[in-house]
């Protein structure tokens, strides 16, 4: 009994696998966008640059990183990480993991202690600008 449903279990999740896995899209599929759940940001200075590094999931095994944008008010910066999947397209329902690199656009900005809230205060932290 335990053989059997371990085999039917084993191919369901096959298929549903293949289905987010096979890089064969229809050419015109629609795709579907909400926000990425994040969990850690961190924000890292290079050559000048200061990048945020998030951490957190995306809802299913389809989806993937789908673009950002931000806000700029006084020394709070607001960010907002998207993702996307395919719609209409089978795919496991689990969460997985992520971790994205966001250049923040810090140009004209003047020195000093800036917030950085990621999706609506999912995530953040404070970083200096110099």
């Amino acid at each position: 009994m335990h053989l059997k449903t371990g085999v039917v279990l084993g191919a369901f999740l096959a298929v549903a696998l293949t289905a987010c896995q096979s890089g064969a899209e229809p050419e015109e599929a629609e795709i579907g966008s909400g926000a990425a759940f994040i969990q850690t940001v961190e924000v890292e200075e290079r050559d000048g640059e200061y990048w945020a590094v998030v951490e957190g999931h995306y809802p299913d095994a389809c989806s993937t990183y789908g673009g950002s944008s931000q806000v700029v008010e006084d020394n709070t910066i607001h960010l907002t990480v998207a993702s996307q999947r395919p719609e209409g397209v089978a795919c496991a329902q689990m969460l997985t993991e992520m971790t994205e690199e966001i250049l923040l656009e810090t140009e004209g900005l003047p020195p000093g202690e800036y917030a950085l809230i990621v999706n609506d205060d999912n995530a953040q932290t404070t970083f200096m600008i110099s």
